[in-house]
């Protein structure tokens, strides 16, 4: 008798743990100011019990800048926000974890007309490397999206370079964990009546995988996918 009651005993306590965890926690608050705080694209990655998340508000300042802020005990408490990026307007910044190094970039206009930009940690978001500029023309780079998958590191965006007012898909990519990039490649041409308006990218292996939404025929915008099989050298 005692055997049967410690074990019902033992499955309610089972399954009110499961039941306990199986729901939404509580939201918490990440950002306390009179302006909107905003994020886009890739704005949270998970590795482990690690979590990573970027937004871009103004606190503090007069332009939108560029913040993170992290937990690596599975979202049970954060790290104080810090800044990532704060020269000119920063904006639309997207993350990526991969280990224990994180990607992030971000659009900036810091350099006279909106680039994008790239900054890395090595160590799980505990220190910063320096600030690298991944575009670099006279027309206008936005919504950048990356991804990472061991040292392979892929960042895909919209550009307007190329006799494209309308705006096409853009990719590079990084095969030592971010510290050098090779050159842009264009992935979509859709001449005067066509437009992309964002992107969005993820790896599994050596499969990379693109969808972005564009309006191709004229009529409306649809969603369109790309994919490389060899990380990124052939579409």
């Amino acid at each position: 008798i005692k055997i049967m009651k410690y074990l019902i005993i033992f499955v309610f306590t089972l399954f009110s743990t499961i039941s306990a965890y199986s729901q939404w926690q509580t939201d918490e608050r990440f950002t306390n100011n009179p302006d909107s705080s905003l994020c886009t694209g890739n704005s949270i990655a998970v590795s482990g019990r690690n979590i990573h998340v970027v937004w871009y508000d103004k606190t503090g300042f007069t332009y939108y800048q560029v913040w993170y802020k992290s937990s690596t005990n599975g979202g049970q408490s954060w790290s104080e926000n810090k800044l990532i990026a704060t020269t000119s307007t920063n904006r639309k910044p997207t993350i990526s974890v991969s280990g224990q190094y994180v990607h992030i970039a971000w659009e900036s206009n810091k350099d006279g007309n909106y680039e994008i930009y790239y900054r890395r940690s090595p160590d799980n978001g505990v220190s910063w490397g320096a600030v690298t500029r991944l575009t670099n023309n006279s027309a206008l780079s936005e919504y950048p999206v990356i991804a990472s998958s061991g040292n392979n590191v892929h960042l895909v965006w919209i550009d307007d370079r190329d006799m494209s007012p309308q705006g096409s898909v853009y990719t590079k990519r990084s095969t030592d964990g971010g510290l050098t990039w090779g050159s842009d490649i264009r992935l979509t041409v859709l001449g005067t009546d066509g437009y992309v308006l964002t992107a969005s990218i993820t790896i599994s292996g050596e499969t990379v995988h693109i969808a972005f939404s564009a309006d191709i025929v004229g009529f409306n915008t649809e969603i369109y996918y790309m994919r490389s099989p060899d990380n990124g050298l052939s579409w």
